[in-house]
C-alpha cells in the first residue's frame, strides 16, 4: 500500500499526532477519529492513505499503536503502544506532536543554513573552473610563444599554477558532491541513519551529533515517564531507540546501574549522559517527585543546546570555505603570473 512506500514526514507525524489527540479529548474513538482524518485530509494523498490504512486495520481488530506501525515512523508507534498501555494514549500523542514539531523545525532550519556553504563552494566550481579553463590557458599560450626567453623555472610557476588548480577544483566539486549527496540522504529515514553514524564519527561534528543524541533521548524519557511508565521501564525502552555508538553504550550501563538498585537520575549522571549542571538538575527533579516535568524541561533545553552545536559546524565551516576558495584562486593566479613579472622586470 502507499502508507508502506512512502511514510509521513515530520510535519504531517506532528499534525496527525495534534488532531488525533484532540479527537481523542473530544470523547471521539480513535477508529472514527482516523477515518474523519482519512476524508478530511484529501488534498494530501500520503496523510490521508495513512489514516485510512490505520482505520481499516482498527476496524478489523487491531490496537491502535498496531495499525500505526504500518503508516508512522517506529518511534511514534512505539510511544503510542507506551501510551495505550498506561491509558494516556491522548497525553503521549500531544508530546509526539511537540516532538515531530521540533524535528520539523530542526530540519528546516538545517536545510536553510546548508544553502550558504553549497552556493559558495557552487561558486567555487565555476571561478576555478574559470581559471582552468580559461585564464590558465591563456598564460600557457604567451609563455609558449615566448619560450626562448623563459627559463626552467618559469615552466615549473606554470605547470604548478596548472596541478594546483585542477587539484582544487576536483577537491571542491568532491565536496559538493558530498554535501548533496548528504542531503539527499537526510530525507529518508535509512539514510538519516546511516548519515548519523557517519557524523558521530567525524572530529568535526562528533560533539554535535553526541549532543543531538542525548536531546532525543531525553524527550523519549520525557514521554515515555508522562504515559505512566516507571523509570526503569522508560530507560529500558528509550534504550532501543538511541542509535548514538557511545551514547548507547552509556545508557546501557545505566540500565544496569538502575538494575543494581540506582535511580534513573543517578545512573544518568554517574555516566555523563548531561553536563553536571544538568545531572544536578536532574537529581533535584527527582527527589522532589517531579522527574517527568524535569525531564521535559531538560528535553527542551538540550534540544537548543543541540540546535546551537550544529550550527555552530556549519558557522565554522563558512570562514573555512572561503578562506581556500581565496588562497586557491590566489596561489593559482600568482603561479600563472610569476613567469610574465620576471620577463617584464628583464625588459625593463
Amino acid at each position: 500500500m502507499a502508507t508502506k512506500e512512502k511514510k509521513m514526514d515530520d510535519l504531517s507525524v506532528s499534525l496527525f499526532c495534534r488532531n488525533m489527540a484532540m479527537m481523542l479529548a473530544a470523547g471521539t474513538q480513535p477508529d472514527e477519529a482516523l477515518a474523519m482524518l482519512g476524508e478530511d485530509a484529501s488534498g494530501d494523498m500520503v496523510f490521508a492513505a495513512a489514516a485510512a490504512e490505520m482505520a481499516a486495520a482498527m476496524q478489523q481488530g487491531s490496537t491502535f499503536a498496531a495499525a500505526a506501525q504500518s503508516a508512522l515512523p517506529a518511534y511514534a508507534a512505539g510511544m503510542i503502544g507506551a501510551g495505550e498501555k498506561a491509558g494516556r494514549t491522548e497525553q503521549v500523542l500531544d508530546r509526539l506532536a511537540d516532538y515531530y514539531e521540533r524535528e520539523d523545525a530542526m530540519q528546516q532550519r538545517l536545510r536553510g543554513a546548508l544553502v550558504y556553504p553549497l552556493v559558495l563552494l557552487l561558486l567555487m566550481c565555476v571561478v576555478l573552473g574559470f581559471l582552468v579553463w580559461k585564464v590558465v590557458p591563456v598564460f600557457v599560450g604567451v609563455y609558449e610563444s615566448l619560450a626562448g626567453s623563459l627559463a626552467g623555472s618559469s615552466y615549473a610557476y606554470v605547470a604548478a599554477s596548472r596541478i594546483f588548480s585542477w587539484a582544487a577544483l576536483a577537491a571542491t566539486l568532491v565536496v559538493c558532491a558530498v554535501l548533496l549527496i548528504g542531503m539527499a540522504m537526510a530525507k529518508t529515514p535509512n539514510g538519516k541513519a546511516r548519515l548519523a553514524g557517519w557524523l558521530e564519527k567525524l572530529p568535526l561534528t562528533a560533539a554535535a551529533a553526541r549532543q543531538l543524541a542525548a536531546s532525543r533521548l531525553t524527550d523519549t524519557l520525557a514521554t515515555f515517564t508522562a504515559s505512566g511508565l516507571d523509570p526503569d521501564s522508560a530507560m529500558q525502552e528509550a534504550a532501543k531507540g538511541v542509535t548514538h555508538g557511545a551514547l548507547r553504550t552509556s545508557v546501557t550501563r545505566c540500565n544496569q546501574q538502575m538494575a543494581g538498585g540506582a535511580s534513573l537520575a543517578q545512573a544518568m549522571n554517574e555516566e555523563k549522559i548531561f553536563a553536571p549542571l544538568y545531572g544536578r538538575m536532574l537529581q533535584s527533579g527527582s527527589r522532589s517527585g517531579k522527574l517527568d516535568m524535569t525531564l521535559a524541561k531538560l528535553a527542551e533545553i538540550t534540544g537548543r543546546d543541540a540546535e546551537n552545536a550544529i550550527y555552530g559546524v556549519i558557522e565554522g565551516i563558512e570562514p573555512l570555505l572561503t578562506a581556500f576558495l581565496t588562497l586557491a584562486v590566489g596561489i593559482t593566479l600568482l603561479a600563472a603570473m610569476l613567469p610574465l613579472i620576471g620577463i617584464l622586470s628583464s625588459i625593463g
